[in-house]
């Protein structure tokens, strides 16, 4: 009985650890600017439909898009697309 209650708790566990980190998910994209230097950003691509409106996100010099891995998910559960983009300062 132990077995089967400490699997289902389990199953629980993972069902809910993996929807909480869908909403988390990330895709990390690069792109060239009009220079030919590579710019990367990660977007937090929660919505699919082209109404959902976008939030551009830009750290301050010297630190990172990595800044923002707390603060888009937020974002996202607010209802907004967002992009986090490392600048070149």
């Amino acid at each position: 009985m132990m077995k089967i209650k400490t699997c289902i708790l389990l199953f629980f566990f993972t069902v809910s650890y993996l929807s909480v980190s869908a909403a988390w998910a990330k895709e990390t994209i690069v792109f060239k600017s009009l220079d030919g230097i590579h710019i990367t950003a990660d977007v937090y691509l929660k919505y699919k439909d082209k109404k959902t409106p976008y939030i551009v996100l830009f750290h301050q010099a010297h630190w990172s898009r990595g800044e923002y891995l707390e603060i888009a998910p937020k974002l996202n559960q607010l209802g907004f697309n967002c992009m986090a983009v490392d600048l070149r300062s």
